[in-house]
């Protein structure tokens, strides 16, 4: 549980454990932690971090905050947003945690909600995945049928349904960005792709962000014209290397032509002399590169 949230102390990554306090959740890190700065960086979709009145926080940015420590321990609230049960549904959907584990995020969501009738549907939908009420003869089904089964369940769900309906673009991109690939992702349109490539633009560790995008939408019969652009006039090696290496879809030779239109020729040579690049291009894209340097 928790995983989304990390805390570090001057750069060291520290331990801490969570108890639930009536409708708070309250995260606790062990006594005796040592260090100045401390960092938490957690998933600002699904949490909202809520501290003490008297805790002056040095900085903040989307996912992150860092303080000055004054004594050897740390304590904060954590709320969840309806965002939370959303992605522990994506989350078992893509398998990356068991029914097990869901059922345990969707119990943690109820006790942190004080709303009577999302909560009555939730609780009927543990029971209805618990599968409890079922004869024993009917329990004896595959792993696959049941996935497929609790998977049916969630995705039909009126709170999940009301939820994933009410996201914007911001949540519907963070939603997809944290993960690098997921096999299944929300089906869009284009054009909703298309704001989704803007939006990570814009938010805050765009490269990252576009990136994920290209790597989650891949061989999905999607457009891939901004986020080539993007790449390409970025000019950050790294990113671009990332992105022709990892997305599949790329047409190799316009990314290169791209790179040569844009005339220069100091970005030109930093692809030429990286090794990744011109390792996975062909012959005829290292000509191209090669008679403009």
């Amino acid at each position: 549980m928790f995983k989304d949230v990390r805390l570090f102390i001057d750069n060291k990554k520290i331990e801490y454990e969570y108890k639930l306090d009536g409708k708070k959740i309250v995260i606790n890190s062990l006594n005796g932690i040592k260090g100045s700065t401390l960092k938490i960086y957690f998933d600002e979709n699904i949490y909202e971090i809520k501290f003490k009145s008297s805790t002056k926080i040095d900085n903040m940015l989307p996912g992150e905050i860092y303080l000055t420590l004054k004594k050897d321990n740390i304590s904060f609230n954590v709320n969840l947003k309806d965002n939370f049960f959303v992605k522990s549904v994506y989350k078992f959907i893509n398998g990356t945690i068991d029914k097990k584990a869901l059922m345990e995020e969707i119990e943690l969501f109820i006790n942190n909600s004080s709303r009577k009738k999302i909560n009555e549907d939730l609780n009927k939908l543990l029971l209805d995945i618990d599968n409890n009420d079922k004869e024993l003869g009917e329990l004896i089904i595959d792993n696959q049928d049941d996935y497929s089964r609790v998977f049916d369940l969630l995705v039909k769900n009126k709170t999940y349904l009301s939820f994933a309906k009410n996201m914007n673009m911001t949540e519907l991109m963070l939603l997809i960005t944290s993960y690098i690939y997921a096999p299944y992702t929300p089906k869009i349109d284009q054009e909703t792709f298309n704001e989704l490539v803007e939006e990570a633009k814009r938010y805050s560790h765009p490269y990252e962000n576009v990136w994920r995008l290209a790597m989650n939408y891949d061989r999905k019969d999607y457009n891939y014209d901004l986020i080539d652009s993007f790449f390409v006039n970025s000019k950050d090696i790294w990113y671009l290397g990332e992105y022709i290496s990892g997305v599949l879809q790329i047409d190799k030779e316009k990314i290169i032509n791209m790179i040569v239109e844009t005339l220069d020729k100091n970005f030109i040579n930093q692809v030429i002399n990286n090794s990744m690049i011109m390792g996975l291009l062909d012959d005829n894209c290292k000509n191209i590169l090669n008679s403009n340097k």
